[in-house]
């Protein structure tokens, strides 16, 4: 996640002018490039407007196209936060995560530690697994606000003073292209080679 940290600080070193947010995607694969059926750690990480207070970020992580596969997602913001109806790491639908929630209510007294780290915040992780030989591509992950009142909200001053609001967010996506495997591209070679060829016979 030091890559995405990196691009989170380089994006928002511009925007921190009036209250805004980024969300960035990112991946733990070294280039990018993946073999069918491998996993792939897709991570999420959110940075606001400095010394305000992480009021909540709901929404959802898309594969664009939908394919492949997600599972084993975890809501990081929540950390070892109790467990309740505000934290949740949200649903693996097809290569997708849809229903991310983590937020504060305006009448809390107090917060998760990664609700104060405006210069970035880990919000989600979870595993990616590559569709097969048929689905191969380049693959975008972004975040989603659906529907239009998820996104992220910040507290103006501090929790409970004021209600959290609203606030322009941009969104860093992430990209991975699926390949086949070279021992699959030789083995689909050598089974043309094996294909018999028609023979033409001679006219008499």
């Amino acid at each position: 996640m030091r890559r995405a940290a990196l691009v989170v600080a380089a994006c928002f070193a511009s925007v921190t002018s009036a209250q805004s947010a980024v969300v960035a995607v990112s991946h733990d694969d070294p280039d990018g490039i993946v073999d069918p059926g491998q996993s792939v750690r897709i991570s999420v990480q959110v940075a606001w407007t400095q010394n305000r207070v992480l009021g909540g970020l709901t929404g959802d992580v898309v594969a664009s196209p939908d394919a492949g596969m997600a599972q084993n997602p975890v809501n990081l913001l929540q950390g070892s936060w109790p467990a309740s109806p505000a934290f949740h790491p949200g649903n693996p639908v097809l290569g997708s995560i849809r229903g991310y929630s983590a937020y504060v209510h305006p009448g809390s007294t107090s917060v998760p530690p990664g609700f104060l780290q405006w210069s970035g915040a880990d919000a989600l992780e979870f595993d990616w697994i590559a569709p097969g030989l048929s689905g191969a591509g380049e693959y975008s992950f972004g975040f989603e606000f659906t529907p239009p009142s998820a996104g992220v909200y910040l507290y103006p001053v501090l929790i409970g003073s004021e209600p959290p609001v609203l606030v322009p967010t941009t969104v860093i996506p992430a990209t991975l292209t699926v390949v086949p495997a070279p021992a699959s591209i030789g083995a689909m070679a050598l089974a043309g080679l094996a294909l018999p060829g028609r023979r033409r016979r001679p006219d008499r």
